[in-house]
């Protein structure tokens, strides 16, 4: 007969056994479940705990924008306002391709300026050609087979803008921009520009008004061109603005038209002033030529008392002649050609890159009392 103590022993190392096999077990079966990602920060404690000599600080990613100050001093004496944070290190040397009109008017030499400038100053080739009055469209192949990657010209849009399209070429025009291509849409401001213009047109009257001007009945003047969106957008809001700003009515709202009119805007503006004897008028062109020229036709004619001049684009050749001090020229609002070609550099180099961009703006007007200064500032004295 087995002896009870060698059998109590036997059972002990028994339930021991046991012990162990069902720890085992548990053991195994725990492994089975998914164990929890540990967090970062615990990790990252730990990590400092254990070695803190060994943690080292992420670098952080950050683009590098050229800011709003860098653009104003690059860009003086015009201290033009960026439209978009162009990014310090771009994706590649961009080539970007303009067709101007003529480059010896002022206005579009300046423009050329500023996009030569700002493509020089972003780090991008520009390619610029000059259509000299004649086809824009026609330059277009020799634009081409220098490859840039985006394109742009102020005529012949619509065409230039189809073949853009097939050949999925970004395309960006200046001012002149039909929708049907869902382009991307620059250039000035045309309800702004006019607003603008209005309202400096608005108080120069008002301050005849308390003197030479007083008692007299007022009509405002607008040249345009319906065949030009932006002329019928620009003079419109001109002529709300004056409206507004001194209580006219329909009748006393005046529009000429060389493309509906049969005579020049030189003949219309004398026959209004004929036909009105104790009126006055103050005048605003879609663009400043178009109303200059009628302008010296009523000052030749003897009416200079009786006309008041502000007109909208204001290049060098503009403001030399405001510079004159030419009796019933008050002012004008001030594109800053320079400013939108460097801007339009901007956009294009943001429609490249894929980031935000913002219209160009205008917010410079210009009168006798200050254009003696701002000539100097942009183009010296002389």
């Amino acid at each position: 007969m087995m002896d009870w103590r060698w059998r109590k022993g036997l059972m002990s190392d028994f339930f021991r056994l046991l012990s162990v096999v069902l720890v085992l077990n548990l053991i195994g079966a725990c492994s089975s479940v998914p164990v929890m990602p540990t967090p970062a920060a615990f990790l990252l404690t730990k990590t400092i705990v254990l070695s803190a000599t060994e943690v080292k600080s992420p670098t952080p990613v950050t683009l590098t924008t050229w800011n709003v100050t860098e653009i104003a001093t690059a860009t003086k004496p015009e201290q033009c306002q960026p439209v978009a944070a162009i990014p310090k290190q771009l994706h590649k040397e961009w080539a970007l391709g303009f067709i101007n009109p003529n480059l010896t008017h002022s206005f579009f030499k300046q423009r050329d300026a500023g996009m030569t400038a700002a493509a020089a100053f972003y780090g991008v080739k520009y390619i610029g050609l000059d259509a000299k009055d004649g086809s824009s469209y026609n330059l277009l192949p020799s634009l081409l087979t220098q490859k840039p990657d985006l394109i742009g010209s102020h005529n012949d849009v619509s065409a230039i803008a189809a073949k853009a399209k097939a050949g999925t070429i970004p395309f960006v025009s200046v001012d002149l921009m039909p929708v049907k291509f869902d382009l991307h849409p620059y250039g000035v401001p045309d309800a702004t520009a006019g607003k603008l213009g209005g309202e400096l047109l608005t108080k120069g009257i008002k301050e005849r008004l308390e003197e030479k001007w007083k008692g007299k009945e007022v009509f405002f003047l607008g040249f345009t061109a319906n065949s030009i969106p932006a002329c019928v957008t620009r003079v419109d809001a001109a002529s709300k603005a004056v409206r507004e700003g001194l209580g006219l009515d329909e009748k006393h709202l005046l529009i000429i038209d060389p493309n509906v009119n049969s005579r020049s805007p030189e003949a219309e503006l004398l026959i209004a002033l004929q036909a009105n004897p104790q009126a006055v008028f103050g005048m605003i062109p879609c663009w400043d030529q178009l109303g200059i020229d009628p302008y010296k036709s009523a000052v030749e004619a003897g009416y200079t008392n009786r006309i008041l001049l502000v007109t909208l684009g204001g290049d060098q050749s503009n403001l030399a002649f405001l510079r004159t001090m030419p009796e019933g020229y008050y002012g004008l609002v001030e594109f800053q050609p320079f400013c939108e070609g460097w801007s339009w550099v901007e956009t294009a180099l943001a429609i490249l890159e894929g980031i935000p961009y913002q219209p160009y703006e205008v917010r410079s007007t210009v009168t006798q009392s200050t254009v003696e200064g701002r000539y100097v500032e942009l183009y010296g004295s002389k």
